[in-house]
């Protein structure tokens, strides 16, 4: 049989791997719709600060609110816009995974690169929690490509564009910062790339990126460094538990990075392995291991308990890095670009199959958990049912709560969205509810030492029960809601 790599056009194969990026787009788009009730924490949280512009919000920097607010502003539903957004910034990490591997090795393992990332655990169970991590994707990706492809070209249009990309991926998240890392790294241990030490472009290209950061790093230092405290401090190591703890979520973490190569592996065909120890291969184990050992000493010099999610952003250098370690395997496949294509979206639909499945096993058995299943509409309706009764139909101006877990579901669907704020901890409540000036509610699940505290005031009361989405099992949520009066 004549080797494919050698018969098939190399339109053909990336009109292929388009074709199935694209189907596994619409599907990680519309199918979350009929089995998600809510978004993740995450999303609605960033959802509550997208009522204003700003260089900085709480614990994050600015850019994925902005994009936010932006999405909140166009007509149609707001679950689908994130989830749109999402999978836009999927096939963007792709193309530009499938780009940067093409430096280096043929369109096979290039193929195979893109698929690796779409069939992995960050492009689908995870894409659905539109946050930080998710949207931060690209952008590493970004940096990967204009870094590699400016070591190998030496072109001053990709450090100038770098350096933009640089800024705007601090912007989404410091984490981004790895992969600039890795990129210093790369630059002292390949001897052809230690050139860029003495290249002043590369230090207009630092420059640039630190101009596009400066506006939020001044936010940030007039606010007491938030964002930055919270980044480095917010869990910190403090016990041998927590040291196990964190080499759990490492395991989980590796483990997570591990399901696209395989399911890829499976989708073109099971070549056999080919490894071998060429400077291609040894740049790519370089591509998967550096981003993580980064993470991982960063985290522990700072005293921070490692989480299964810092390496969702991280997933650009895995896939770049084991369709570099395979190229040689990839040039063996030899299923047609369409059985690829139609095995690739197979997939997608059978791991969004999984994700319903799980969440609605977890319903069955009366555990739904609340990120995804509390039906969030239902919720906003008794709300501000609720609400209107008393107001005369006007706008929920503010909406207070002690847990942003899942009582902030009702921001997806309030319009427009109450300015918010954080009742945790609790000596900090009063000055919060004081805040709200021109009255509002606080949502407030059962359970919480708040509860105590306003039950023993003159606030106006009322309790909602939420159901899960889709309506299956025992299980159900309870709200208790206070009502803030207008400042005199």
């Amino acid at each position: 049989m004549m080797d494919t790599s050698q018969r098939v056009p190399a339109r053909v194969l990336a009109g292929a791997v388009a074709l199935a990026c694209l189907a596994h787009a619409i599907i990680w788009s519309l199918a979350p719709l009929l089995f998600l009730g809510n978004l993740h924490t995450d999303t609605v949280e960033a959802t509550s600060w997208a009522t204003h512009w700003d260089w900085g919000y709480f614990k994050h920097p600015p850019l994925v609110v902005w994009l936010f607010k932006l999405v909140v502003g166009l007509p149609g539903s707001r679950m689908l816009k994130f989830l749109l957004l999402s999978q836009a910034t999927v096939l963007a990490s792709a193309a530009l995974i499938w780009l940067t591997v093409r430096i280096y090795a043929s369109q096979w393992a290039a193929a195979f690169g893109a698929l690796v990332y779409v069939a992995s655990p960050p492009a689908t169970f995870f894409a659905t929690q539109v946050n930080h991590n998710s949207l931060s994707i690209p952008f590493g990706a970004a940096i990967l490509f204009l870094g590699l492809r400016y070591f190998e070209k030496r072109r001053t249009a990709d450090i100038l564009a770098l350096g933009v990309i640089a800024g705007l991926a601090l912007l989404t998240k410091y984490q981004t910062a790895f992969f600039l890392m890795t990129l210093a790294v790369l630059a002292l241990v390949v001897a052809r790339f230690r050139w860029v030490w003495t290249d002043p472009r590369g230090y207009v290209g630092a420059a640039l990126a630190l101009a596009v950061f400066a506006p939020h790093l001044w936010w940030d230092y007039q606010h007491g460094w938030r964002t930055l405290l919270y980044a480095s401090a917010d869990r910190p190591l403090r016990t041998i538990g927590d040291f196990g703890y964190s080499l759990n979520e490492l395991l989980d973490g590796v483990l997570m990075c591990l399901v696209g190569p395989l399911l890829a592996w499976l989708v073109v065909g099971r070549p056999r392995p080919a490894l071998v120890s060429d400077a291609v291969s040894r740049l790519g184990w370089l591509l998967i291991a550096t981003p993580i050992a980064i993470m991982v000493a960063l985290g522990f010099a700072s005293g921070q308990i490692l989480r299964q999610g810092w390496l969702i952003p991280l997933m650009p250098g895995v896939a770049v890095g084991v369709a570099l370690v395979f190229a040689r395997a990839a040039e063996g496949i030899t299923v047609s670009p369409r059985a690829i294509a139609a095995r690739a979206a197979g997939v997608s639909g059978a791991l969004a199959v999984a994700f319903a499945l799980f969440l609605l096993g977890r319903a069955a058995m009366g555990h739904p958990v609340a990120a995804y299943s509390l039906d969030g509409r239902d919720f906003t309706g008794q709300v501000q049912s609720l609400w209107r009764a008393r107001s005369g139909g006007a706008p929920i101006p503010c909406l207070l709560t002690p847990n942003r877990s899942f009582a902030l579901a009702t921001m997806l669907y309030l319009d427009p969205i109450p300015s918010g704020g954080d009742l945790d901890p609790l000596p900090d409540a009063a000055a919060a509810m004081a805040a709200c000036r021109g009255g509002g509610l606080v949502l407030s699940p059962d359970g919480f030492a708040l509860n105590e505290k306003l039950d023993a005031s003159t606030l106006d009361r009322a309790t909602v029960s939420v159901r899960p989405w889709p309506a299956i099992g025992a299980g159900s949520w309870t709200f208790r809601l206070y009502f803030l009066p207008a400042a005199p």
